[in-house]
């Protein structure tokens, strides 16, 4: 039996909805009903069990993309839902964005933010999970 192992951090996936990610940089997926798609996190239980964040699309019309994961060392391009403040603790919402982490919470990261972000704002979070 073959062992796919991945050292680089990024992994391909398809779209478990084509077109369903474009336009979705940062945000963050988890795994979609057939074996090998990705989606946008439509409940806790998703949204808890996210993978990575979109990081690009290979090519517009095609079902491919190429996602950071999560078990990766590093930071990453997040997309934060409502104000977040700087060096705050995140978690992954419903949607795919990320957004303050409270008490008992799986946090994903801390934001890297030098102030307060705004719905929408792609940022930066350091990897580094930990419970809140």
């Amino acid at each position: 039996m073959k062992t796919t192992i991945t050292e680089t951090g990024y992994v391909s996936f398809n779209e478990e909805v084509a077109q369903a990610l474009v336009d979705k940089e940062g945000y963050a997926v988890c795994f979609g009903a057939t074996k090998g798609t990705i989606k946008l996190p439509t409940t806790a239980a998703e949204a808890k069990a996210a993978i990575g964040v979109v990081h690009l699309r290979h090519r517009p019309d095609d079902r491919e993309v190429s996602v950071r994961l999560f078990g990766a060392q590093g930071s990453i391009r997040a997309r934060f839902g409502g104000v977040v403040a700087a060096n705050a603790p995140v978690k992954v919402a419903v949607g795919g964005k990320f957004v303050t982490a409270v008490a008992t919470d799986q946090a994903k990261g801390l934001s890297l933010l030098g102030e307060a972000s705004a719905d929408n704002t792609l940022g930066e979070v350091l990897l580094n999970p930990f419970t809140v």
